[in-house]
């Protein structure tokens, strides 16, 4: 069904005010940064390939003369043209010399690392990249890798190879497709939080799901070195580089937005957060305040949630950034969904909740996109920076940029970014985000091109620009939404 068009005309960039930076995120070069231009991004977000500079993973294993080149001529290339890179270090592609060594992120060896990795990358390019990430949305790797097994290293129950924890792509059923409509059976609910871009596809032994795990242990050890990492990065680079550099580290986080699934229920309601804290909290509560969130400290056995605060760790992880980045795809209901007993832990289990895209009166949170995965409401971009405002922002100044935002599919895709836009700005000028010292810098539409979206392949595509991968010469062809963006820039 062809939508509405909801026009640019509507929009003005400079209501965002002087300085923001729009953004897009892609892995190609030359003739693509002329692509970038052309539609008018002032800034683009890359990642820089652990093992594409450091084969072995460590210094000592040597470096790749030619890996680094390709970067210092793609960031060339990206300011020549005028357009500012946010370069991330580490997107969940682990050298897999450190997977087999000490199996990368469960052990913490992989701290050492990766701040030496982090420093051979700010003596490179420091020079020119004024704005770093250490991280990309550390609960998926933490989750996809090592609780449903879906991504490498693939550590997870085998029975999760249609894992229920995020809305796995073939079987989220209407309501109304089903002779009934019970809870039981008219409505697929699933456990625990849906991750973006995590999809069942992968088979076992290629980043798939095995029976080699606990995930009711190790996503949250890896969740304790990759913070114990961000901080070493973030310490490295304020104590040696950032004076002389003049450049920001941050890291970037993602979280959906969630709304209660029985809307007068007051344990559906105190769900909310919980979901909240399991998903953006894990990592957003030991930046601010040094600690996990006081929910998953209660829902979590004490054994299986590994302290920040040893005493004995050189990092401290509390403050360790200047900017947070901000992933937002899509919303969805939760209910409260007590852990039956004797349940194995997992981190699923732990958070004793369900969710689900469809509300207690079987009506969907939005609108259906191209992912199965995505269900499309604008509203929660604007309702989760508030939230953060409210919950985050007192403790100190706190710059967010919107570093991952957008859908697969045809024309509603420009409906898509012009809502979202709309409610950001709405946020943006909220008395709530004022108060609390909370300032949006930023927005970077996922992605300039189609590419490949870990379990969903080629086949799920979230480029402005389109990508023939069947002519041989990966051939690009604007959509609708790189125009859309073109004009929306052209107003000023």
């Amino acid at each position: 069904m062809s939508l509405p068009f909801k026009s640019p005309q509507t929009l003005h960039p400079s209501s965002f005010g002087d300085g923001f930076l729009w953004g897009t995120a892609s892995s190609a070069y030359q003739d693509d940064v002329q692509i970038m231009k052309d539609i008018g991004f002032n800034a683009c977000r890359l990642s820089i390939s652990w093992s594409r500079i450091l084969p072995r993973g460590k210094i000592s294993g040597g470096v790749n003369e030619k890996g680094i080149k390709f970067y210092h001529d793609l960031i060339d290339e990206l300011l020549s043209n005028g357009i500012t890179p946010f370069v991330t270090l580490f997107h969940w592609d682990l050298p897999q010399a450190l997977e087999n060594e000490y199996m990368g992120f469960l052990s913490t060896q992989i701290v050492n690392d990766f701040h030496d990795y982090a420093k051979l990358c700010f003596s490179l390019y420091g020079s020119k990249v004024k704005n770093w990430i250490t991280l990309n949305e550390a609960v998926m790797y933490c989750c996809c890798g090592y609780v449903d097994g879906i991504h490498a290293p693939g550590r997870g129950p085998a029975s999760s190879s249609t894992p229920s924890g995020r809305g796995p792509a073939s079987s989220l059923t209407p309501p109304n497709s089903s002779s009934t409509n019970s809870l039981a059976e008219g409505l697929e609910i699933f456990t625990g939080i849906r991750l973006p871009r995590c999809q069942a596809t992968e088979p076992a032994g290629n980043g798939g799901s095995s029976e080699n795990g606990d995930p009711g242990r190790e996503p949250y050890i890896v969740a304790r070195n990759l913070l114990l990492a961000h901080a070493a990065a973030v310490k490295l680079y304020k104590d040696n580089f950032q004076e002389i550099q003049k450049g920001q580290i941050g890291i970037v986080l993602v979280s959906n937005w969630f709304l209660p699934w029985d809307a007068d229920s007051e344990e559906d309601e105190a769900t909310v957060r919980r979901a909240l804290d399991f998903m953006l909290g894990w990592f957003m509560e030991p930046l601010i305040r040094g600690d996990y969130p006081q929910n998953m400290i209660d829902y979590v056995d004490e054994d299986r949630l590994p302290s920040l605060k040893d005493p004995d760790c050189p990092y401290e992880v509390k403050g360790s950034y200047d900017f947070i980045g901000i992933n937002y795809y899509t919303a969805q209901y939760v209910l409260n969904s007590p852990k039956p007993p004797g349940e194995k832990p997992s981190y699923k289990t732990d958070q004793q909740l369900k969710t689900t895209y469809y509300n207690k009166n079987n009506v969907p949170i939005g609108e259906k996109s191209g992912a199965d995965w995505l269900y499309i409401y604008p509203k929660g971009i604007g309702e989760l920076l508030k939230w953060m405002a409210e919950n985050y922002g007192n403790d100190r100044d706190l710059v967010i940029y919107i570093t991952e935002n957008d859908a697969s599919g045809g024309d509603m895709r420009t409906n898509y970014h012009h809502d979202h836009l709309l409610n950001l700005l709405n946020a943006m000028t909220n008395n709530i985000m004022k108060k609390n010292h909370v300032e949006v810098k930023g927005y970077f539409v996922w992605s300039l091109l189609d590419n490949y979206e870990w379990g969903d392949g080629y086949k799920t595509r979230f480029g402005l620009v389109y990508v023939d991968y069947k002519d041989g010469h990966l051939v690009r062809h604007w959509k609708k939404s790189a125009t859309w963006f073109k004009k929306f820039f052209e107003r000023g």
